[in-house]
């Protein structure tokens, strides 16, 4: 299994006071469980370790940012051609919400024959993903 992980789904796992922290710490143990590979990107590692500062600082944010960067995470750096597709998503969703970090990881996404998000951003299903969710809930 490869699973994209998002901002949202580190913030979660981080934060017991984030609203989805229970649900993130069992997607996480199945995830390790199975051995699923990881992917992410260099814009969410920026973005994990401003959010993490942000609000738990500076000692959570840099182990944040520490464990994306080992094993089993591969992380795959933003390049000319990869920010000109997330900037054609980001104009064709003009009816979302949506930052250019998000549209580098739906243009990620396909090219890494990933369908499935470790994320708790809703965008991922509006553009036609899927999120990955405990067992018990599927």
């Amino acid at each position: 299994m490869i699973l994209f992980v998002d901002t949202s789904a580190v913030v979660a796992l981080l934060s017991v006071a984030d609203e989805h922290h229970e649900d993130a710490v069992a997607v996480w143990k199945e995830i390790v469980a199975e051995g699923a590979r990881l992917v992410t990107t260099d814009l969410v590692l920026a973005e994990v370790v401003v959010v993490v500062r942000a609000r738990a600082g500076f000692d959570l944010s840099v182990r944040a940012g520490e464990r994306l960067l080992a094993d089993p995470f591969e992380i795959v750096w933003i390049d000319r051609p990869l920010l000109d597709e997330a900037w054609r998503l980001y104009r064709r969703y003009r009816d979302h919400d949506l930052s250019l970090c998000d549209c580098v990881s739906f243009a990620v996404m396909p090219r890494r024959r990933i369908d499935t998000a470790f994320a708790y951003d809703r965008d991922f299903e509006a553009v036609g993903f899927s999120l990955a969710r405990p067992i018990e809930e599927s």
